[in-house]
């Protein structure tokens, strides 16, 4: 890990003794502030919209990319919740799978979703 660190970084892990200190320290330093992580994240996710030329799984891998970052910052996201951003997200010519999703009888889950589409 140390070798891909530049020489200013090195130098303010200096008084660092361990592996996990140097993490920790890496960590306040780099890692921003959880909540607005997690808004920045939320929103990114509230306004993806699918373009043309990203085929469907692509945009679910991108979905899930985003929803498993809120997930690593602590975020409690219901798979509801993960299908609303999805339909959110998808242009008008996907209205008829759009409107086949809101009317499924049964529970719908986002690793049902990721499986039809």
């Amino acid at each position: 890990m140390i070798s891909f660190l530049s020489d200013k970084v090195l130098l303010s892990l200096s008084d660092e003794n361990t592996c996990a200190s140097i993490f920790q320290k890496l960590k306040s330093t780099y890692l921003r502030d959880g909540a607005v992580n997690q808004i920045l994240i939320t929103k990114r996710l509230a306004m993806l919209k699918k373009k043309k030329e990203v085929s469907m799984q692509e945009h679910l891998n991108e979905v899930n990319g985003l929803v498993n970052q809120l997930k690593s910052c602590g975020v409690k996201i219901s798979d509801m919740d993960i299908i609303v951003y999805i339909l959110m997200s998808l242009p008008p010519e996907y209205d008829s799978t759009k409107s086949a999703i809101e009317n499924q009888p049964e529970h719908v889950s986002f690793s049902l979703l990721l499986v039809d589409c």
